[in-house]
């Protein structure tokens, strides 16, 4: 049976405990809580963004100077190959000017080439003239 105060007006089943905060309010304080909670969400969210960007851009310096630094290697490595190769090509052209051709290694097959292709070059202008260039 429903419970009827002195007054004869009709009330639910469940008396209304004295304070209780009235249902528009409580869905006020309900909507207020979960705002808050969507900018806590918010402001994490946006932590946790800024965290990843660091880290992202933090990679991105990392894999740049690796790179730099194993391009910076290689380049070091084959200029000092290049430098040995144009040393060691210097002292071959050194015997083969002193008269030293066993000791020209290949600069002295390619003087020989090329001694030999200026000769029949030289060959072909003897034989046709200006027309045996073209």
């Amino acid at each position: 049976m429903s419970y009827q105060p002195p007054d004869g007006s009709a009330r639910g089943s469940e008396p209304q405990s004295a304070g209780a905060a009235p249902p528009t309010e409580r869905a006020k304080q309900a909507a207020g809580e979960a705002k808050e909670q969507a900018k806590q969400v918010g402001t994490e969210a946006k932590a946790q963004a800024e965290q990843l960007a660091y880290e992202t851009k933090d990679q991105a310096r990392q894999l740049v100077d690796r790179t730099q630094a194993e391009f910076k290697e290689q380049a070091e490595q084959r200029t000092q190959r290049a430098s040995q190769s144009l040393h060691s090509i210097g002292r071959q052209l050194e015997a083969l000017r002193t008269g030293r051709p066993q000791e020209a290694g290949p600069v002295a097959q390619y003087a020989e080439q090329a001694q030999h292709r200026i000769t029949q070059f030289a060959d072909r202008l003897d034989r046709g003239g200006a027309q045996g260039l073209l």
